[in-house]
């Protein structure tokens, strides 16, 4: 992480830690409270180093050594040691040449960046308490900082910041909060500024370590795609909360790659000129991320779940959803159901894709059916059940939804409209429920995040290094199966 205000290279602890300290004894009834500082705490940049957004702002507005202009004016000021704000720099920016037009526009250019690259990290702004007092080192004038904290954040309660350029990193700004406030704990990402500067003061301090790319996130960057990084690491800052535990990472992570890669296999192995059916419900998630990122593709949903195949009286409504173009997507399937339905309707031309072809569960009778979909080319897939180092199940228990099968559809001929009945309860456990409103969160804010941001360039050869890893990943997990019992229990057929 850099710092707030120097954009100088700053050393960071590598979890976060939390050290114990004497309190200083002060005035009484000083309010007591936790303080927490802002950038890499509170809030964050898409992009992991600050200096990106002034790169940013220089290639926006196509100004020449803007870059190293704007830092050069920073680092006078810093220099020169008295307190400043950005209006500042760019005064400095008008005394060294620029003409002051120009410089007007660029500050509005670089503080409309600012807002357009923040966003809030979820899990820590949950801790906030109101009363609690914000700390930051910023160059941003108190107000602008202060607006951008609550409007990210939604702490509607929040008290106006103490905002500083150097009053934490120095330790000149402790003093004047001790004499005002009782600090609990102070919560930060910077190892000098957060954790060994207040110390001093005897003030106990939590190294706030969230905003640094995961060891999953440095993976998908080493793979050539640093955007997809990016998306994945906004995505967990936004999404992960402090409820639903540990697990939501491999969902931020992992799980959310193998979809992205899965979508990018799909649309280059077929092309956007077919009808991508996904099969509910386990290919609900994948249909979400496939749509955002070609939604120039035509995509829908079906539900060919094996109790609305075995009934027969839903074919017409369910062959209404199909053509002959279409690619029927399920991520885990060992296409018996889907063979049964299209050799009974007299199709010959869907073809169906899987992630992971469940090979082992296909009797003899069925073999020889299966394999002549394979030669032919109608059933696709990634990799076998057989060839997997762990069992499906890691993967299988992500798929989930929250609702149950569809046990009946109703069907408007006319206007096109699906009507569908859903089963008795899925009997999840409460830590069940959170996990699956987890992952259903974390799909939404990475759509979310896909349109926001642009969702960077994957080629055929990069999604398939990704799945891989992916599926790695999730299979390395442990306790992945074990926070879905009730998952077990059914798949185990002991209910």
């Amino acid at each position: 992480m850099l710092t707030e205000f120097g954009l100088t290279q700053a050393a960071t602890l590598p979890g976060a830690t939390v050290t114990p300290a004497i309190q200083i004894s002060g005035p009484n009834r000083r309010p007591m409270v936790n303080s927490w500082d802002v950038f890499d705490t509170l809030v964050s940049r898409f992009f992991v180093d600050p200096i990106d957004v002034l790169r940013l702002v220089e290639q926006r507005a196509q100004e020449a050594d803007f870059l190293k202009r704007r830092l050069q004016a920073q680092a006078d000021l810093d220099h020169v040691g008295a307190p400043y704000v950005i209006h500042d720099i760019y005064r400095r920016l008008v005394a060294s040449g620029m003409e002051k037009p120009r410089a007007l526009t660029m500050l509005g250019l670089e503080l409309a960046i600012e807002r357009e690259l923040l966003f809030p990290i979820r899990a820590i702004v949950e801790m906030v308490e109101p009363g609690d007092i914000i700390l930051s080192d910023m160059y941003l004038p108190d107000e602008v900082v202060f607006d951008l904290v609550r409007e990210l954040c939604g702490l509607d309660e929040l008290r106006p910041i103490v905002r500083s350029n150097w009053g934490k990193a120095s330790g000149t700004i402790w003093p004047q909060v001790m004499a005002h406030y009782a600090v609990r704990t102070h919560f930060g990402d910077n190892h000098h500024s957060d954790v060994e500067a207040p110390r001093k003061f005897g003030i106990e301090t939590s190294c706030i370590d969230n905003a640094r790319p995961t060891p999953w996130e440095m993976t998908v960057a080493n793979l050539g795609l640093q955007q997809l990084a990016l998306l994945l690491r906004e995505t967990r800052l936004r999404g992960v909360t402090n409820e639903a535990g540990p697990l939501q990472n491999v969902i931020a992570g992992p799980y959310l790659a193998l979809l992205y890669g899965f979508s990018v296999w799909l649309n280059r192995s077929f092309g956007p000129d077919q009808r991508f059916v996904f099969l509910r419900r386990d290919a609900d998630d994948l249909a979400r991320v496939f749509s955002t990122l070609y939604p120039f593709v035509d995509s829908t949903t079906l539900d060919l779940s094996r109790e609305i195949v075995l009934s027969r009286s839903f074919d017409h409504i369910l062959l209404s959803r199909i053509n002959a173009d279409s690619v029927l997507v399920d991520p885990l399937t060992s296409g018996r159901t889907v063979s049964h339905f299209l050799t009974r309707n007299g199709n010959t031309s869907t073809r169906l894709a899987t992630l992971i072809h469940l090979d082992d569960i296909i009797a003899p009778s069925e073999a020889g059916h299966i394999g002549t979909m394979i030669e032919s080319g109608r059933l696709r897939f990634l990799t076998r059940k057989s060839e997997l180092p762990a069992h499906h199940y890691a993967l299988e228990c992500l798929l989930q939804t929250p609702w149950p099968p569809v046990t009946s559809l109703g069907y408007d001929e006319r206007s096109g409209g699906l009507v569908r009945s859903y089963g008795s309860s899925h009997d999840l456990t409460p830590g069940e429920h959170r996990l699956i409103r987890a992952k259903l969160r974390l799909v939404r804010e990475f759509t979310a995040v896909l349109r926001r941001r642009g969702n960077g360039v994957c080629n055929a050869e990069q999604a398939l290094v990704l799945i891989k890893a992916a599926l790695a990943a999730i299979f390395a997990e442990r306790h992945l199966v074990d926070a879905f019992p009730s998952f077990l229990i059914r798949e185990r057929g002991c209910c």
